[in-house]
Parts: C-alpha cells; structure tokens; sequence
C-alpha cells in the first residue's frame, strides 16, 4: 500500500511507496555519519535534519522531485521556514535486491545502489536557485527489498 506522507499543509503526497521512520540521535553510528556529512557539505550538523531510514519494497519508488525549493517561490519559502535544503545525502544500506537506481534524468545520470554507498548532492546552483539538474527519482524496486538511509542538510540551522 502507499505511504501516505503529510506535510504543514497536510497535502498528501501519492508519488511515493515506501515505508519510513524518523531516527533523530546522534548516537553510534550516526554521530559518524553526521560528521562525515558536515566535512564533505562544510555546514554544522546542526543544519541536518533527523535522518529517514526509508523501506522500498517490490514496486516501491519516488517519482521524479526536487529535495528543495525554489528560492523565488514565496509559497514554498514559507512551508520551508525559509530554511532550503541546500544538499541531500543518502546511503544505502542494502543491494540485494533488483531496481532501486536512482536517477538524475537532467544529468542521464543513473546511481547503482551499493551497500555502503554514500551520494551527497546539492539542490541548489552558484545563483542560489533550485538546481534542476538535481530532480531525481528513486526507481521502482523489481525484486526485494531496498534499504536507504536519508538526510538533508539545510542552509540554517534545523
């Protein structure tokens, strides 16, 4: 069944299929994790928002979205806080299991799931606009189960 994910506008979000959990500690391992993040983005860890561990079973997926907003819309400034996320990180946890790439279709780039595997980008360019090369999709999950583990680092403290 589909996740049903609510946001400040309680908008429901159907592009989604997934099962996720919110893991906000700084614990071991993710205290590692997190600094590595803030060496490769040069932003505190107190800009990173809790972590999402996220469940993709078979047909799983995230269709094509920006992790961040566009600077110029007033709109989604406010559901943000004023507060962008100016890169994503996402491991992965897992790769015994068929599909589950993840794609930057702007950039014909497709990302093989590797256990271990660490992809930080960031979501918004030199002009500070969203990047729109950086709209990405978590492709269908064919066979198994994909395991990721997700944050956002934010221009701001979060």
């Amino acid at each position: 069944s589909k996740d049903k994910h609510y946001d400040d506008t309680n908008i429901i979000d159907s592009s989604r299929e997934c099962e996720s959990i919110f893991i906000c500690n700084s614990i071991y391992p993710f205290n590692i994790i997190r600094k590595g993040i803030s060496k490769v983005t040069k932003l505190p860890i107190n800009h990173q928002e809790c972590f999402t561990l996220v469940k993709y079973n078979k047909g799983g997926k995230y269709d094509l979205h920006d992790d961040a907003f566009d600077p110029d819309d007033s709109n989604s400034r406010s559901i943000f806080n004023d507060n962008n996320r100016l890169f994503s990180a996402m491991i992965y946890l897992n790769d015994d299991f068929e599909g589950g790439t993840t794609s930057f279709p702007n950039l014909n780039k497709v990302i093989q799931p590797q256990k271990g595997k660490t992809v930080i980008w960031s979501n918004i360019n030199q002009y500070n606009k969203l990047d729109r090369n950086k709209t990405h999709s978590g492709d269908p999950i064919t066979k198994g189960t994909k395991w990721v583990l997700v944050t956002w680092i934010r221009e701001k403290p979060f």
